[in-house]
Formats: C-alpha cells, structure tokens, sequence
C-alpha cells in the first residue's frame, strides 16, 4: 500500500485493516478512511498536541481504523460498525492518557459541529467517529 499523507499529522497506512498483521488476508490491508473522520482527528490532535496513534503494525496496542467485515466480526465488533465503513478510529497517544484524549475530542467535535467520541479507560483508548447517533 502507498503511505498517502492525509493531513498534516494522518497517514493512509495507519488506517489500514489490521486483518493483514494478524495473519488473515481477509481484506489485503484496505484503509477506506472519510476525509470528516481526518479532519476530526487532525483537529483532535492539535488540541492535545501530542502524537496520537490509530493502526501501527509494530504495536501490539489498542487502535483500529478500517475493519473489514470478517476481520471485524473475527475481533468482535458490532455489525454494521462505524470502522466498517471507514468512519471510526480507535486512537491512543504515548504521552497522554484516554481521558486527556477524550477531552480533546470532545472540544474538536464541539468545534467542528459533528462527531461522537467513546472512552474506554481500562483499555486506554478512545473510539471516534463520525456516523449519525
């Protein structure tokens, strides 16, 4: 796949289906991703001005971007789920902790008018995206 910059701090590669790390060839590693969910992220990482993180094939943590359909049902995911259809993300950050992330999505989606964000504390982790709800 060619690493096609998306934003200023987003690569098309941190998107891709992890099905392609973890042994299945389900998809090949696609990363469909909506041009909304980049900008919500790159806005989301300018308010907490560290490096966040969604899919990175050296990192066994948390983070997902584009979920093919059987890669998706394979790790659990709700049908019909928002990373399906690539607009979510799962993103962490090194330096900062969920919740310090989670308030940065919240002020980008108050910004920009549009997006949903979900913590997950014990996973260290927070979902966007930008679907309807």
């Amino acid at each position: 796949m060619k690493n096609v910059q998306l934003s200023q701090n987003w690569w098309l590669k941190e998107f891709q289906c992890k099905c392609v790390f973890n042994g299945y060839e389900f998809c090949g590693g696609a990363a469909p991703v909506s041009e909304k969910l980049i900008v919500l992220l790159q806005k989301t990482r300018d308010i907490v001005n560290v490096p966040l993180y969604c899919v990175h094939e050296s990192s066994p943590r948390a983070g997902s971007g584009f979920r093919c359909i059987p890669y998706n049902a394979l790790v659990g995911g709700v049908p019909e789920s928002y990373h399906t259809r690539g607009m979510a993300a799962d993103i962490w950050a090194i330096r900062v902790s969920a919740l310090e992330i989670s308030a940065a999505a919240q002020e980008a989606i108050a910004e920009l008018g549009y997006g949903w964000c979900k913590l997950y504390p014990d996973r260290n982790f927070v979902h966007i995206d930008v679907g309807e709800h």
